[in-house]
């Protein structure tokens, strides 16, 4: 396993952050390992956390009949329930690991803004990285709206080709919002589009 300092080199620079700055803001990050269904953030909490996945993969889930996944999360990406971490407020949403041995850095809210207040250059960095997750969040939402359930297992599969390898056919479906069995038949290129 690596050191908290190489799992921050990892962490996008966005070409504002030098290997100096990095190391004055050690202190400042957790390094976590977990385990399989660990629970990083149960519904009905309060988010006080921003993370980084520096090995393993999580995942997001609503706390109702059917538990649908919202979101995954790979290596070399940051996640967090956004909406409770920025309010300060209690989430509707569960984050749970989906691997054993995932590792994590992650920095509280306040640990977090302390460093922007200490660092402009890191605040800097705060603002590329909130403008880089505003777009990702907006790519998101639009492939839900726009895609179907075809276009977007075709979208998840391309960015992520071991995906299959690694998350059950049940959760990716959930994601999808479409049964196992529809699932299937789009794996097996037989599902006619706009019959979901």
């Amino acid at each position: 396993m690596g050191t908290k300092e190489y799992y921050l080199n990892q962490i996008p620079r966005y070409t504002i952050l030098s290997d100096k700055d990095i190391l004055a803001a050690q202190e400042s990050f957790n390094l976590e390992i977990h385990a399989k269904d660990d629970v990083l953030l149960a519904a009905g909490q309060t988010c006080r956390s921003l993370y980084f996945n520096c090995q393993g993969l999580v995942y997001s889930f609503q706390n109702n009949d059917d538990g649908k996944v919202l979101w995954f999360e790979f290596e070399d990406a940051f996640f967090t329930d956004i909406n409770s971490f920025c309010k300060q407020e209690p989430g509707n949403t569960t984050i749970a690991v989906l691997e054993d041995h995932t590792i994590l850095l992650s920095i509280t809210s306040d640990t977090l803004n302390s460093l922007y207040r200490k660092d402009h250059k890191w605040a800097f960095w705060g603002t590329q990285f909130q403008q880089q997750e505003f777009v990702k969040l907006t790519n998101h939402y639009e492939n839900l709206r726009i895609k179907d359930a075809s276009a977007r297992y075709n979208q998840l599969i391309e960015a992520y080709p071991e995906i299959l390898q690694r998350v059950s056919l049940g959760k990716i479906a959930s994601y999808l919002g479409i049964s196992q069995v529809s699932l299937s038949r789009i794996r097996a290129g037989t599902q006619k589009k706009g019959t979901f």
